[in-house]
């Protein structure tokens, strides 16, 4: 989870600014995408072929939650 929550959203602002070069709102973009939460498709596929949906929705939840202030985290330093 931690690497999904700010690993992922680390590796995303490394890349678009040091190998893209963005800045400003399209550094913005790239770094709140990468911080969303995950998928809601992991748990449709979870249950719909009956295969660790106990799992898939509590790792939606969690993601979910930590999202919230690492979304508010990027927005005060980048926005």
């Amino acid at each position: 989870m931690a690497l999904k929550s700010v690993g992922q959203p680390l590796v995303a602002w490394a890349l678009a600014r040091g190998v893209f070069g963005l800045h400003g709102a399209p550094l913005l973009d790239v770094v709140v995408t990468s911080a969303l939460p995950a998928a809601q498709n992991l748990f449709t596929y979870a249950s719909r072929y009956r295969v660790a949906e106990t799992l898939a929705r509590e790792s939606v939840l969690l993601s979910t939650v930590v999202s919230v202030p690492v979304l508010v985290g990027v927005a005060t330093v980048l926005g």
